[in-house]
């Protein structure tokens, strides 16, 4: 592709993980040379478990205060682009088995 072009970015708009949890989300760049930067919607400090890494958002070790919205910009000689996306943390899955009258909770 050509450097001329200022590049997109395309990522899910809503990226699901759980606590403790690594996921690993492609970033769909549409040029090369491009430099990628993430920040959070609010300006806050992004947390050191958010990360950039060849092409894919990496999220290792979730917590629960990596949830909210996150700003991704990718630059190149042509110009910049951003896109919004939102990390929902969510707990270890509860399991709930039924025993008669009787209701176990587990995780």
């Amino acid at each position: 592709m050509a450097l001329s072009s200022v590049p997109d970015v395309v990522i899910d708009n809503l990226v699901s993980v759980v606590v403790g949890q690594t996921v690993r989300v492609p970033l769909n760049v549409s040029a090369r040379p491009v430099n990628v930067a993430i920040s959070t919607a609010d300006g806050a400090d992004t947390p050191s478990g958010i990360q950039v890494v060849n092409s894919e958002l990496v999220i290792t070790d979730t917590r629960r205060d990596f949830d909210g919205s996150y700003n991704i910009s990718v630059s190149n000689s042509a110009g910049v682009t951003s896109t919004v996306f939102d990390v929902q943390v969510q707990s270890k899955l509860l399991m709930i088995v039924c025993l008669g009258n009787y209701k176990l909770f587990c995780c």
